[in-house]
């Protein structure tokens, strides 16, 4: 989130910004990028949590796969393979980096499975174009 050089033009936005505004940032996680981007933009934070037993709907299914270190180099296969024997219908997939996804999502359409990345370098109209295809996996 927090790109090389990017905290001095957050600086520089956020102090041309109208002192009396209303802020909101929408986070999944809590990194210390996240903390820092707090700290740079907001006055006076309200943090609020979504609580872990109401967090999600009975159809949804959520699955955590543990890689071992000495298996990393293989963790784009291992989720390729599983995309395509296990988890077949709609999945969704969060990555650590955008380059990453966007790896994943080239690697993906090779191999003839359908794939949609979405993140914040995505412009409006790019979103709503994915948003129009279903894309999906």
């Amino acid at each position: 989130m927090l790109e090389d050089g990017f905290r001095d033009e957050l600086t520089e936005i956020t102090e041309s910004l109208p002192k009396s505004r209303q802020t909101m940032l929408f986070s999944a996680t809590m990194t210390d990028d996240v903390n820092t981007l707090i700290r740079l933009s907001l006055t006076k934070p309200v943090r609020l949590f979504v609580d872990p037993k109401n967090s999600t709907v009975n159809s949804l299914m959520q699955e955590f796969i543990r890689v071992r270190p000495e298996k990393e180099v293989l963790r784009p296969a291992m989720l390729l393979e599983l995309c395509r024997s296990t988890f077949t219908r709609r999945v969704i997939i969060f990555f650590r980096s955008k380059a990453f996804a966007h790896r994943m999502r080239i690697i993906f359409g090779l191999l003839n499975l359908k794939a949609g990345e979405l993140h914040g370098s995505l412009s409006q109209e790019q979103v709503r174009s994915l948003i129009r295809r279903g894309a999906h996996r």
